[in-house]
């Protein structure tokens, strides 16, 4: 079909409108960031190459509600570093408004943790640590359990279990930098870490704590044949002997135990038990008796091992209670 041959209520493919669509600009937006960029304030250090990446509207309750973030991390209520001179800037805001009409018109929005990160990805980049730590403290704030986990594994490194304490950090000092003197470093998240681990290990009770790399144990924990810590520290009977000293009433059995070495047989004597469901459960309780005695030992190892040597033991036990048995009904 020929231009020529297109139906009159069609428009031919090079001559049909095509859609203009305008973009949005906040104008008093970019009024502000002028203003605030004009603001801006040399560096301490004279040969300091750090330069204002980004200007960005924020909820985090600093005067002014913007904030510059730096090319080494920091976030500030001041830009410091490198900015366009200020006659450029006002140039180039004056050249917008000129060709305001071209631009659809838009108000300014309540900035969320969602605007503030769109813009970040918009630019190319990543959201800084810093910048997700100071959306996650308003999250805490307003009790947004969804965004904290998000923070708590994607920057943190931790799972949902920290939510706790790291609310809890989120809403401590570390912060305080920016609301009192303008500035806020990278640095600042390792402090909220400290405090985040802090909080953890307050919250963590005494029984699943750890103190050199061991473990304290409740007073009730109990170990085995009804065996629990206080017994460990109480004036009664070595713990280890009680598991160790006495043979099974059977015969066959005893005659088998008492062929293993001390810690196996208490291994042997621990799997016994009614709580115990696996041999490396069985050894590791042997090993907590004394873990200075069992330095080295693996539970999982120690208890296969163990495992092992019993069902070698009782079959040659069989083997031979067999033979002696074939032997004293042989004819005279």
């Amino acid at each position: 079909m020929t231009v020529e041959d297109t139906p009159s209520h069609f428009m031919p493919p090079d001559v049909a409108p095509r859609s203009c669509v305008r973009p949005e600009v906040d104008f008093d937006l970019v009024v502000r960031a002028t203003q605030f960029l004009g603001t801006a304030q040399a560096p301490a250090d004279p040969l300091s190459e750090v330069y204002v990446e980004a200007v960005i509207p924020v909820h985090w309750g600093v005067d002014g509600g913007l904030v510059a973030v730096h090319s080494d991390g920091t976030v500030a209520t001041r830009p410091i570093g490198k900015v366009p001179p200020l006659h450029v800037l006002e140039a180039g805001t004056l050249e917008l408004l000129a060709h305001s009409p071209e631009y659809v018109h838009v108000p300014t929005r309540q900035p969320t943790a969602e605007t503030i990160s769109r813009g970040f990805l918009e630019m190319g980049r990543s959201v800084p640590d810093i910048v997700q730590a100071l959306n996650a403290r308003q999250a805490a704030l307003l009790d947004d359990t969804r965004q904290l986990d998000a923070f708590t594994s994607d920057v943190l490194g931790l799972w949902s279990g920290w939510r706790e304490p790291v609310s809890t950090a989120l809403l401590g000092d570390w912060a305080s930098p920016l609301l009192s003197s303008g500035s806020l470093a990278p640095t600042a998240l390792d402090c909220l870490r400290t405090e985040a681990r802090t909080i953890h290990r307050q919250l963590t009770p005494l029984s699943q704590r750890r103190v050199a790399g061991e473990r304290l144990w409740s007073l009730d924990f109990r170990f085995g044949d009804d065996l629990t810590t206080y017994d460990l520290i109480s004036d009664g009977p070595d713990p280890f002997e009680v598991l160790t000293g006495s043979l099974p009433d059977d015969p066959r059995v005893a005659s088998v135990l008492a062929q293993l070495r001390p810690i196996e047989y208490a291994v042997a004597m621990a799997w016994a038990g009614t709580r115990v469901t696996s041999w490396a459960e069985a050894a590791a309780d042997v090993i907590a008796l004394d873990p200075a005695q069992f330095t080295g030992c693996a539970p999982r190892a120690l208890g296969e091992r163990v495992r092992t040597k019993l069902i070698r033991l009782g079959k040659r036990h069989t083997e031979r209670a067999v033979a002696a048995a074939a032997w004293k009904g042989r004819p005279a």
